[in-house]
């Protein structure tokens, strides 16, 4: 009799695509309901941490992102000033509710902590992407029309069913469909389109737009209020469902936590939060260490 798979169940998503292909074993034991485990010692499969302060800060953002866009859908006025307003006190409330593991996990070894000045950091940062945001971003979408933001849809790509949750989309006056994704992290230029950007061309192209031509992908650096472009052709939207079936018939057919191999570099292990029961974690950490 054929078992079934731990992680038959996991529909398809670039989050989930993106965590199998740095990790499978992450992947695995994020998944998996149950198992067999690696460190049989430990109490639990799983810890609970503080989000670390880049993501909290990059959520906080995006949140504060989404807000504006529905005031604008609504025809009603957000201003910068209560956006950042906004911002600034779930920053300091999430400093103020996890400074003790903050100082111990995030902060640097050789520096004393204030978590006043810490608190103080995030929030200008937020602030700056958020000037940025009013100033720079918002004027390029007056000319378009609202469609959806912050919205999750599921489709289908053969028996598999895929998830994507846009964090903007509109129709332009030219007559494109737009998706819009915001980066509040570093820029990283693409000379082609990214697996995020080929999943929304998908989409875009299966529930909205039918012309390939005239769906765009962009994502905006809410540091500085780049945006990157892309526009994804027949070979991509090709590429992009070979994947997902591929990495779909890995779920179903992987039968234990062996054939998700684990695959450490020390800087994603020193992150991760299984890295207590990952014997190839440990081991690529102690090494770095030596």
């Amino acid at each position: 009799m054929v078992e079934c798979s731990p992680t038959a169940y996991v529909d398809w998503s670039y989050s989930t695509a993106r965590l199998y292909h740095a990790c499978p074993r992450r992947f695995y034991y994020t998944y998996a309901p149950s198992g067999e485990e690696e460190d049989t010692g430990r109490e639990s499969r799983s810890s609970t941490t503080v989000q670390p302060p880049g993501a909290r800060l990059g959520s906080v953002v995006h949140d504060c992102i989404a807000e504006k866009i529905d005031y604008w859908r609504k025809d009603a006025e957000r201003t910068l000033q209560a956006t950042q307003a906004v911002a600034a006190a779930r920053l300091q409330q999430y400093v103020d509710e996890n400074k003790d593991e903050i100082r111990d996990t995030y902060a640097a070894n050789d520096e004393e902590f204030d978590p006043d000045e810490f608190a103080q950091s995030l929030i200008r940062t937020a602030q700056n992407h958020l000037e940025t945001f009013f100033q720079v971003v918002c004027p390029q979408f007056d000319s378009h029309w609202y469609i959806t933001h912050e919205e999750t849809f599921s489709f289908g790509v053969g028996e598999h069913t895929v998830w994507v949750r846009p964090d903007f989309c509109t129709r332009s006056q030219d007559g494109d469909f737009v998706v819009t994704d915001w980066k509040t992290s570093s820029v990283e230029r693409f000379s082609e389109p990214t697996l995020q950007a080929l999943t929304y061309g998908l989409w875009a192209h299966r529930e909205y737009e039918p012309d390939l031509d005239r769906i765009l992908i962009q994502l905006v650096h809410t540091s500085r209020g780049e945006f990157d472009r892309a526009r994804p052709d027949e070979a991509d939207i090709n590429r992009i469902k070979y994947q997902i079936r591929t990495d779909r018939e890995d779920w179903i057919s992987f039968q234990s936590i062996r054939d998700f191999q684990p695959e450490p570099e020390a800087g994603k292990c020193r992150s991760c939060e299984f890295l207590s029961h990952c014997d190839a974690g440990r081991s690529v950490i102690h090494e770095e260490t030596d």
